[in-house]
This record gives C-alpha cells, structure tokens and sequence, in this order.
C-alpha cells in the first residue's frame, strides 16, 4: 500500500458533471476555508460515519451553509467549536455516495481507501491509501467526468512504530482492513465470509485461513509478556 496525495485543479471553479466519491464532497466546499476529514470511523457500501473539521471563510457562514450536511441521509452532530481558531468539529454519519473502495468505469472493484479530505486556502487535496495502478484508473475516470486531477505526493504507507498490524502480511491487512470496513465483526454481522470471500475475489477457504492468521498474529503481539 501507499499514501497518495491528489489535487484536484479547480481553475476557480468545479465541473458541472455529477461528481464521485471524495470528490462530491470537495465540490461543495466553496465557502470553507478550511475542511479535513479527520477520522474515517466507518466506510461501507451502506453507510459511513466519519468526524470532519470545518473553517469558513468569513463571518458570515455556519454548519448549515455545507451542502451536503443538509441532505436527508445525512445525519450531523457539533461536537465542539473553538472561539479561538473559529474551527468547528463535527460529526457526520450517513449513506455514502460511493461504494467505500470505489470502482472504475467497466464496474471493476479498486483497492482506494480514503483517509483524509483537506481544502486549505483553495486547494482541493484527497489522501488515499491505495496504489500507482488503482489511483491511475481512479484518476483516468474522473478526468473523464470533467476533473482535473494530479499526484502531489506519493510515500510508502507507514504503521505506526509498534503497531500489532506491523506484524501481518500485506494480503493479512488488506482482509482485515477489509473485513472491518464491510462491516464482518459487527454485531449483528453485516456480511458473512463466503461474501467476503467472493468480494476480494478469493476462495473462501483462503479467507478464512488468512484472517484467523491474522488476528492470531495480532493477539500474539498484543499478549506478548502477559
């Protein structure tokens, strides 16, 4: 995995075309200041809950001037406002535009997990955990929907020093960076593993073995001393 940072070239203004995904949210933002999306609590192809910050530019704007606070299947919660810095943080929990990994034109799944969304004095920035080829689709479609849209940065994706999840396998993470998102160890569940399985376009059998691996590396880590 990667961390690959997008700039979406506005030139003063947004395409009129239907937008997608992260992008649908950054083409609303035309009186903010200073947006991010700072915790990506959930993101599934049936609901997200995410905690934004929020500046607008000027005195004169509030949480109701954000666009898509105010659609129906948007449910929103002030968690706090700071007089100092006029930043407000904001709770967000809704139906998301997209399916969470997004696909490219013919249908085909994309491995794009979005992790931050900034828009700081004009510039439209999308962080993505992802790669060279998916974020190269990814972009391809967009601009095609009338979005002009360039790689500024491209790191490898680092775990925290320390992190039990340094310890798995790149396939070990992205199942259960997978799994989580699709909602498996939610109560009640929200999808089995043979749906799982057919989602990552792997055996069941595979899946099965890969994630009980994964979280036995993860306890072993966790419980290593007790």
């Amino acid at each position: 995995m990667q961390k690959i940072v997008l700039e979406i070239q506005t030139n003063g203004k947004m395409p009129d075309s239907e937008p997608n995904g992260a992008i649908e949210i950054a083409s609303m933002m035309r009186n903010v200041e200073f947006f991010r999306v700072i915790y990506f609590l959930r993101q599934t192809a049936d609901e997200f809950s995410i905690i934004i910050q929020v500046k607008f530019l000027g005195k004169g704007h509030g949480v109701e001037d954000l666009p898509f606070l105010n659609f129906p299947w948007i449910n929103v919660q002030i968690l706090d406002f700071n007089y100092s810095n006029e930043i407000y943080t904001i709770f967000v929990k809704g139906k998301p535009p997209m399916d969470s990994k997004g696909t490219d034109k013919t249908g085909a799944k994309l491995d794009i997990f979005p992790i931050s969304i900034d828009i700081i004095n004009g510039k439209y920035l999308l962080t993505f955990l992802t790669n060279l080829g998916d974020i190269s689709k990814f972009i391809e479609d967009r601009k095609a929907e009338g979005f002009d849209l360039r790689i500024i940065s491209v790191k490898k994706a680092r775990l925290p020093i320390g992190s039990p999840l340094d310890s798995l396998t790149g396939r070990q993470l992205r199942i259960l960076k997978e799994s989580y998102y699709s909602g498996y160890y939610d109560i009640p569940r929200k999808i089995n593993s043979d749906q799982l399985a057919k989602k990552l376009g792997i055996a069941n059998s595979t899946f099965v073995t890969s994630i009980r691996r994964a979280e036995k590396r993860i306890m072993s880590e966790l419980f290593n001393g007790l």
